[in-house]
């Protein structure tokens, strides 16, 4: 199942200068709202979110979510998303045509990586967050999804990829 969901209810905000927004990876952060935060005033996305739990925008491939106001969820289809990713705020080329090489390049090794559903998908597990990214069988990055609580956390979602590895993963 892609990481993207089926949209809800919120629609896209036409004021917005998509070839201007970045997502930092190391940060784990849209536009400069980290997961965990909640956007303040003057945030692009906080008229939205307010109204609801999620922003969904199909055509430039992006979505957010929040829990009790706080962001949680960023997801970035990379095929459609116009803007640039950011490692600790120095721009990276991943973007249409990246591949396995390209992420880890930038992020270095998964901690996980499993392949299944004709899908790769690597995560990477920091300190507060995961990162995960899904690729294609051809090897082609589809999707990035940056998550404030862990899938891996959750010992039946280990089971499920068949994680052999201890939990939380050591630093």
């Amino acid at each position: 199942m892609p990481l993207l969901s089926q949209p809800r209810s919120q629609s896209p905000d036409p004021q917005i200068d998509w070839t201007e927004v970045s997502v930092d990876l190391a940060r784990c952060c849209c536009q400069g709202v980290a997961l965990g935060q909640a956007p303040a005033a003057g945030d692009i996305w906080r008229d939205t979110l307010s109204r609801g739990d999620r922003y969904v925008d199909r055509a430039h491939g992006v979505e957010l979510a929040t829990e009790l106001g706080l962001l949680d969820f960023i997801g970035i289809d990379v095929l459609r998303f116009p803007g640039r990713f950011l490692l600790n705020g120095d721009a990276i080329e991943l973007g249409p045509g990246a591949n396995e090489q390209h992420v880890t390049r930038s992020l270095g090794d998964p901690w996980w990586r499993d392949e299944s559903d004709q899908l790769v998908r690597l995560f990477f597990e920091g300190e507060r967050f995961e990162r995960q990214f899904e690729l294609a069988a051809n090897g082609l990055l589809l999707s990035i999804g940056l998550f404030r609580t862990p899938v891996m956390a959750n010992s039946a979602q280990r089971r499920a990829y068949g994680v052999s590895k201890s939990w939380p993963p050591s630093r």
